[in-house]
């Protein structure tokens, strides 16, 4: 009866290194996928480069200049003298803060006659580069609401003034108090005496 046959370190040796050869030829790539992927990579440089030079281009190291702390609100000079000209006053209002509709607030502004710069206006003012910016729509409307609402802005600014003098000079605001007897005793009175400053002796100012 025949032995049976061992393998040997030898014979052992040599199936592992076929093994290894066979796994190293099954994940060699095809040339057609080999090439395929070449190309793809090629394609994707290409276009890659294409607009990193575009980008190279257009950059202007001599004109460039720090806008961070630029007013994006601000408009042109010629925006203003155009605005000037046509007789109207320019605003930026509030539509919304942070995502959140301000609907009374901004409807109150346009009650008082602001009315907001559409794409037709905004084709007419010359270097204007925006009419709605984080939420701040540009509003315009005629001078001379402007005015008539700055001069009520300074009457209500002037009445708690003009109170305080009514009540030193005329009489405390009560019922009845503008009454020719009571206006005799019922206002108040403030003097201002002058306080001498002690010197230094004359020396210095």
């Amino acid at each position: 009866m025949p032995k049976d046959k061992v393998k040997t370190p030898k014979t052992m040796s040599r199936g592992s290194a076929w093994k290894s050869r066979g796994s190293a030829w099954a994940e060699k790539p095809k040339p057609e996928a080999a090439a395929e992927a070449t190309r793809q990579t090629n394609k994707t440089m290409s276009r890659g480069s294409s607009w990193v030079q575009k980008l190279k281009a257009s950059a202007d190291a001599d004109a460039w200049a720090d806008h961070t702390e630029e007013n994006v609100l601000g408009l042109s000079d010629a925006a203003k003298a155009w605005l000037k000209d046509a007789g109207l006053d320019a605003q930026w209002c509030t539509v919304s803060v942070f995502g959140q509709e301000q609907t009374r607030h901004y409807s109150g502004l346009m009650r008082n006659g602001w009315t907001p710069v559409n794409d037709e206006m905004a084709r007419d003012i010359p270097d204007l580069a925006a009419t709605l910016i984080d939420g701040l729509q540009l509003c315009v409307r005629p001078i001379e609401l402007t005015k008539k609402a700055r001069a009520v802005d300074a009457a209500k600014a002037q009445a708690p003034i003009n109170n305080r003098i009514a009540m030193i000079e005329g009489g405390i605001p009560v019922s009845g108090g503008d009454h020719i007897a009571a206006r005799q005793s019922n206002f108040m009175r403030k003097t201002i005496e002058r306080i001498e400053i002690p010197g230094d002796g004359g020396q210095g100012e």
